[in-house]
């Protein structure tokens, strides 16, 4: 959005901030625009601050410039001219105002101030003001104190002169000191001389025959010499030909550019002129008569945003003037109208359901304008449209200030913010990210009401009204939420709908409510804002289809479970409660999620749906069919990497979210949602309801009664516990550095993986897994498991299997253990049957497996029957490298 906007008064009860007055009907005013982005761009945004014309230039500070202000291209070709007089005279007055104020600096007249944070940056220098740090406030600029002293010539007066000196810190007082110092030596005259190399310019006059392009030196240690170094010098008269010559063709040229900027400013007035006389008739038409106009052209107003009155003539003007845009040869579904902002003309359309149509172009190809019969009829003699011409541009002002221009501030959807004062946090506040457990549900903290109510449930499917939506694009830098919850009071027959919105992982956003004493009719509210922010029909939700432009449908699980708190009175052994307490961690859950920029404040941890997860796995098996072509296609980054926001919302503060263009991001984002599929599975095991919390059990005893997995500590003096730490000890490779104590062994019995166990198979072996910490509530819980045909076969050197290996360290360093920490390692009866010998990679599968061969030479088996947990071996890692 540009910076500031222009336009007429229309009701004349605006009051200008400046003098005080209400603005005129009819007459201009202007405004500092917001660092906002109103995704539907149909109103001023209703806190700008409208002055009167002249109000507004003695108000501002700012450097103005014509092309950076909207709204001119609603204007008369005489209105223009002013505005541009008027800009050319500010700009005129503040340099030549900056210029003799820079001459001389009275060190008592500084406007200085204390940063209040480290996050403003000095104009100048463009680095950060320490918190603390003393800024001098000028009337264009806020600066160090040594990027401000540094433009004077001359400096008049004393440090201790600086209004506050003495209130000054002393670390404050010292570091002005420094810069002053620095500064007053860089200002003292030069007076070097050429002493330094032995020698000194000569200091007689010329005489009449010395040649003036001789070079006299004289040397302080030898007699005086001279040297010659003589030039061939044109004759006179052929340099004054050369001279007039160059002088005419200047002459020529600027008479030329005149000429052409002459002619060039008289069409753009006969351009604006004709703009304005169209727009003035179609204000006098009625909306379906411009409706019946558009028609007529193939053109529709109907999608994503609903264009204003205003806008929609504006288009018509430009129709009529230079002639309909064809059919967008990017997309199907768009139509290339003019954007104001960026002076071009840019499609509405969409090239997938997440990605908008990046087509631009200064002058489209165009038909002819077809009027109706009634436009023919009212139509002034004086328009024109039957004729097609290229719309005519300002140039853009050369100075390096405007192509320098940066804009520090970020960005913000209107779907984002409701904050009038601009404040921008970058973080999350945990106290009004409370979630609170309702019933088995989880209710929105922000909701005033929050503590009374909860979540409603439909009678006959027992479906839980509430809906997070989520919409994210790279090149608008959006990336909002949207959630919707119906809640019933606890104890009377009210309803409320609250909704709350904004930008993932940010406090920019605000909520609403609103009260019913019918449940018909909050259910259908409910299922129309639904509709509107989707596109989607409620009942239809389980076979949603992205719309362009809309929100997207995070499915998640919001099943009723019962409130998650270790206890103290557990029944189950000192060794066992230690592995249940270090699995059922879901602090470390969190940390690991928000590493990956997963929002876990808004999107509570386990609530993805096992849908969406699988869902997002596709999209990366998407990256994974283009991500090495060459060249890169970027459209197809650009709409996979929206689509994967959207179906799983990252975290990124105010920041651009980032494309995800490489391999290596790719597979982060795999790693990322393996994680979340195994917090998934843990909270599912939670959230079963045949084993629900039963009061006054302590959550350790029931988190292990879900597991459905006996654990048995080893003896420290048995005989499998003394073979199994000489198999840890004698299995380490040759080439890993590893160094690690034996904690504990725990013999594992899951429930119902014996009877399940080919054995027959035979070619039995004890062999080591290892596996990430956050991974084993999954493990023990549902037993080892094969990764998700969705899942891009990455990593994997033979397919999609379960990997062992007889070696304790390879296995050790699965568990991506730092020093320190502890890892856990399990033992597992494999029956590997007939091996199939591979010494390529190659992908592999159950399938796919030659006939007659169980597993791969590798220890891979490609059947999870073939598999029983015997052991879980934790370890305390002081070292693990390889070498």
């Amino acid at each position: 959005m540009l910076p500031f906007a222009i336009k007429y008064e229309k009701s004349g009860e605006t009051e200008c901030p400046h003098c005080g007055n209400k603005i005129e009907v009819d007459t201009l005013k202007m405004c500092r625009v917001k660092h906002l982005i109103f995704p539907n761009r149909n109103s001023w945004p209703h806190f700008h601050s409208w002055y009167h014309f002249d109000c507004f230039f003695d108000h501002i500070n700012d450097d103005i410039y014509f092309t950076k202000i909207s709204g001119i291209d609603s204007l008369p070709w005489k209105h223009q001219n002013l505005l541009q007089t008027r800009i050319k005279q500010f700009r005129d007055f503040t340099e030549q105002e900056f210029i003799v104020y820079h001459s001389v600096m009275e060190l008592s007249s500084l406007n200085v101030q204390r940063s209040k944070s480290n996050g403003e940056k000095c104009q100048k220098c463009l680095t950060n003001f320490a918190r603390g740090e003393i800024r001098v406030v000028s009337r264009l600029q806020v600066l160090h104190f040594k990027c401000h002293v540094n433009v004077f010539s001359r400096i008049k007066g004393q440090l201790e002169d600086i209004p506050g000196w003495d209130k000054f810190g002393k670390e404050a007082r010292k570091l002005i000191m420094a810069d002053y110092a620095a500064i007053g030596d860089s200002k003292k005259p030069n007076k070097k001389t050429l002493k330094e190399n032995g020698l000194k310019t000569a200091a007689r006059p010329l005489s009449d025959d010395t040649d003036k392009d001789e070079i006299q030196i004289t040397s302080v240690n030898g007699p005086c010499s001279s040297m010659n170094f003589k030039k061939k010098r044109p004759a006179a008269k052929e340099i004054d030909g050369r001279e007039e010559e160059k002088k005419r063709r200047k002459l020529d040229e600027a008479a030329k550019k005149a000429q052409h900027f002459e002619r060039r400013m008289l069409s753009l007035n006969a351009q604006v002129n004709r703009l304005f006389e169209c727009r003035q008739f179609l204000n006098k038409l009625s909306d379906s008569e411009i409706l019946e106009l558009f028609s007529k052209n193939s053109q529709e107003i109907s999608g994503e945003e609903q264009p204003q009155e205003s806008q929609l003539i504006d288009r018509l003007a430009d129709y009529i003037v230079f002639g309909v845009p064809t059919a967008c040869s990017n997309c199907s579904n768009g139509y290339i109208v003019y954007n104001s902002t960026r002076q071009t003309y840019a499609c509405t359309g969409y090239v997938t359901p997440y990605t908008k149509c990046l087509f631009e172009s200064k002058n489209p190809v165009r038909n002819a304008f077809k009027p109706t019969d009634c436009f023919r009829h009212k139509c002034s003699p004086n328009i024109c449209f039957k004729s097609l011409s290229e719309r005519l541009y300002f140039d853009e002002e050369k100075d390096d200030d405007v192509a320098e221009q940066k804009n520090d501030k970020p960005l913000m959807y209107a779907a984002e913010v409701f904050d009038l004062n601009n404040e921008v946090p970058t973080t999350t506040n945990e106290d009004s990210n409370t979630h609170f457990l309702k019933k088995g549900t989880l209710v929105d903290g922000k909701f005033e009401f929050a503590k009374t109510t909860h979540m409603f449930k439909n009678e006959v499917d027992e479906a839980l009204y509430q809906a997070t939506l989520s919409l994210t694009d790279v090149t608008e830098n959006k990336n909002s939420y949207y959630k919707i919850q119906l809640l019933k009071d606890d104890d009377h027959e009210r309803y409320y709908l609250f909704s709350s919105w904004g930008r993932v992982g940010t406090n920019v956003g605000n909520h609403k409510y609103q009260s019913y004493f019918k449940k018909n009719e909050a259910v259908e509210d409910f299922k129309k804002i639904f509709n509107e922010k989707t596109k989607n029909n409620w009942e239809s939700r389980g076979d949603f289809q992205k719309m362009p432009g809309a929100f997207g449908y995070v499915e998640t699980d919001y099943s009723e479970f019962a409130q998650i708190a270790p206890g103290t009175k557990n029944k189950l052994p000192k060794r066992v409660k230690k592995v249940v307490m270090s699995i059922f961690n879901f602090e470390n859950m969190n940390s690991e999620l928000m590493s990956f920029k997963i929002d876990v404040k808004r999107m509570p941890l386990g609530r993805l749906s096992r849908n969406q997860i699988h869902s997002a796995f596709s999209v990366l098996g998407e990256f994974m069919g283009f991500i090495f072509n060459e060249p890169v296609d970027e459209m197809k980054i650009l709409d996979c990497t929206n689509k994967f926001y959207t179906i799983i919302p990252h975290n990124f503060g105010m920041k651009v979210p980032e494309p995800i263009d490489s391999y290596e991001k790719v597979d982060e984002k795999i790693n990322m949602l393996h994680a979340l599929l195994d917090i998934k599975l843990a909270y599912d095991q939670i959230c079963e309801e045949d084993t629900m919390s039963v009061l006054g059990v302590d959550p350790v005893d029931s988190n292990y009664q879900r597991l459905r997995c006996s654990m048995t500590p080893l003896d420290k003096n048995s005989f499998d516990y003394e073979l199994i730490k000489e198999y840890m000890k004698n299995t380490q490779g040759s080439t890993h550095d590893v160094n690690c104590d034996l904690i504990d062994i725990l013999e594992i019995n899951r429930e119902s993986e014996s009877t399940k166990f080919k054995k027959e198979i035979g070619n039995r072996r004890l062999l080591w897994h290892g596996s990430g910490l956050r991974n084993l509530t999954g493990i023990l819980g549902q037993g080892l498991r094969i990764a998700p045909p969705e899942a891009p076969a990455t990593g994997y050197m033979f397919g999609k299997g379960v990997y062992f290996a007889d070696m304790f360290s390879k296995s050790l360093f699965y568990c991506r253990a730092n020093a320190q920490d502890e890892a856990y390692l399990l033992l597992c009866d494999v029956a590997l049957g007939v091996m199939d010998l591979r010494m390529q990679a190659t992908d592999m599968s159950k399938e796919t497996l030659p006939e007659g061969t169980n597993s791969v030479k590798r220890y891979i088996v490609y059947d999870v029957d073939q598999i029983q947990i015997k052991y879980l071996v934790r370890v305390k890692v002081h070292r693990a490298e390889h070498l």
